[in-house]
């Protein structure tokens, strides 16, 4: 009877082993599947960010390009390097060999001169 008692005992001690490695196999897992979720999604975020930023430097390009195209250079460089560049007035003034006057009013006259048209409301409904 003793035997058949620590025989059952064992079995249970094993079954009691096997339901908590199932459970941590399970557990495990569910938390593998929830990291692989995640690598998915941070993988799709950093392909959204490398897409944006690639945008913004299709934009920045686009208005460098006009920026130059519409203005004289000197003004064309100011506004550049002021607001592409993000340059300080003594800063563009350094690089471009101004005075932080002269830089002041190339700003005030490029901005004057490159008007960028704003857009236009369309309304259906008037009476």
């Amino acid at each position: 009877m003793e035997k058949q008692q620590k025989t059952t005992g064992q079995q249970d001690t094993n079954a009691a082993l096997a339901a908590l490695a199932a459970a941590g196999n399970s557990f495990a897992n569910a938390h593998s599947d929830r990291v692989a979720d995640s690598v998915q999604r941070i993988t799709a975020l950093e392909k959204k960010l490398q897409d944006e930023q690639q945008r913004g430097q299709d934009i920045a390009t686009e208005i460098i390009g006009t920026v130059y195209d519409q203005l004289p250079l000197m003004l064309a460089k100011v506004l550049v390097r002021q607001y592409i560049n993000c340059l300080t007035g003594p800063e563009t003034a350094d690089k471009i060999g101004l005075s932080p006057d002269t830089v002041k009013n190339y700003r005030i006259k490029a901005l004057a001169a490159f008007v960028v048209p704003e857009p236009v409301e369309v309304c259906d409904d008037e009476a």
